[in-house]
């Protein structure tokens, strides 16, 4: 994927992630902040969240790992089950009935049970998750806030799966300011 996100500015990436259900994502990308080169990954493997992100290859920029990176990693994995649709049909995921043209279900995490919900068009497209995810945006307290991403499907192979996508902690779709985060998936193979 390329795209941008807002660090303290935007910058833009270039990304790959894995994903596999139910173990977890490593999501490696780099980027330039300053004109430097930063590159590292956000990852939640068997439970377990990490961030690791270094200047010019050395230098710690960010690294965070414990408990709360867990679960906000589990939510963060929880939203993005949009790229492997058959992981939805899981026993570990509950659908609840619809509410108009929203969907609410709950992904079962290793970690914890993360509130979705799916807002779906008429074709049956995928227009918008909002997850109840574990965080604490703008240094609050760490706790369940509401995080938006807007999509717009693509297919690939035969699969129709968000190829756009703008997220960010309190982003409903209309609020741009909201937004911390833009990609395009530039391709995507299922195993």
């Amino acid at each position: 994927m390329t795209g941008r996100i807002k660090l303290k500015a935007w910058s833009d990436f270039v990304a790959e992630e894995v994903m596999e259900w139910p173990r977890g994502f490593v999501w490696a990308a780099k980027t330039r902040v300053g004109g430097l080169p930063v590159a590292g990954y956000d990852r939640y493997l068997n439970a377990e969240g990490e961030m690791c992100w270094r200047l010019l290859g050395l230098l710690p920029m960010m690294t965070a790992r414990g408990p709360d990176v867990s679960r906000s990693a589990a939510g963060r994995f929880a939203g993005e089950l949009c790229w492997l649709p058959g992981a939805l049909l899981s026993p570990d995921v509950t659908w609840g009935e619809p509410e108009g043209d929203w969907q609410p279900l709950v992904v079962k995490t290793a970690v914890e049970s993360v509130p979705l919900r799916f807002r779906i068009d008429q074709s049956g497209a995928l227009g918008f998750c909002q997850i109840e995810r574990w965080g604490n945006p703008d240094g609050r307290a760490f706790g369940h806030y509401p995080f938006g991403v807007a999509t717009e499907e693509g297919e690939f192979d035969g699969i129709s799966v968000p190829r756009r996508v703008v997220a960010g902690w309190g982003y409903d779709g209309s609020d741009h300011e909201r937004a911390m985060f833009e990609a395009e998936v530039t391709a995507l193979r299922f195993r």
